[in-house]
């Protein structure tokens, strides 16, 4: 097979995604889950956030969870923190989307438009993923 790119080392081009799909192989759907999503009331400064994961990582801190810039967020924009607090003790489980935009909570929670915290008001969409 050639390569698809010029680059030599590319060795993720030796195998076209084409020669995977054949008898044997599965493919995978994912279900649909619903999940209702928060949208905080306050700018996220995304640049910062990777400013701020450095300047930790370079003190010696790890990220763990599923997000690695869930504390820097929070280090940046400690609103940020006290909208988590309220959404875990109000919800569990709540993950939140890359620097902060967007909180995640599986299932659908029927909180209207919006949710009011100590913080503000955040943006609610409830929706299905597929």
């Amino acid at each position: 097979r050639r390569r698809h790119t010029r680059c030599l080392s590319d060795w993720s081009s030796d195998v076209c995604s084409s020669d995977l799909i054949g008898e044997g192989i599965e493919v995978l759907r994912p279900e649909p889950t619903t999940v209702t999503l928060l949208l905080p009331p306050f700018p996220i400064d995304t640049a910062a956030c990777y400013r701020a994961f450095d300047a930790m990582w370079a003190e010696g801190w790890r990220p763990h969870g599923r997000n690695h810039l869930e504390e820097p967020a929070v280090r940046v924009n400690p609103d940020l923190g006290a909208v988590l607090a309220a959404a875990r003790a109000e919800f569990g489980d709540v993950t939140l989307a890359g620097s902060g935009s967007t909180l995640f909570i599986e299932g659908h929670h029927g909180l209207g438009s919006t949710w009011l915290t100590d913080v503000g008001e955040l943006q609610v969409c409830e929706t299905v993923t597929a």
